[in-house]
């Protein structure tokens, strides 16, 4: 009974040994696997940060160019009146 006695105390052993192996590889896998998904994360965000400045760049180059058209064409419709409606002449 003693030899049975020493297999089950060595299977306890060896069992909790192989849990302990198990649970520290586990964790330096899920490790590995947080700091690649935060990494993607991070990534992925600079990514979307790039792309919005890059558009932010692009609308403003827009509005900037309707501006100026807006400003000609208002300044062009002011000469056209004055061509139709001059004022009053000041000679005397």
């Amino acid at each position: 009974m003693s030899s049975l006695s020493k297999m089950a105390t060595d299977f306890r052993q060896k069992s909790s040994e192989q849990a302990s192996d198990t649970e520290q590889l586990l964790k330096q896998e899920f490790d590995r696997l947080g700091t690649c998904v935060s990494e993607a994360l991070s990534l992925s965000g600079q990514k979307i940060s790039d792309d919005i400045a890059a558009r932010n760049r692009e609308l403003s180059g827009q509005v900037m160019r309707l501006s100026q058209q807006v400003v000609h064409e208002q300044h062009q419709k002011e000469l056209t009146k004055e061509r139709e409606y001059p004022g009053p002449s000041l000679e005397l």
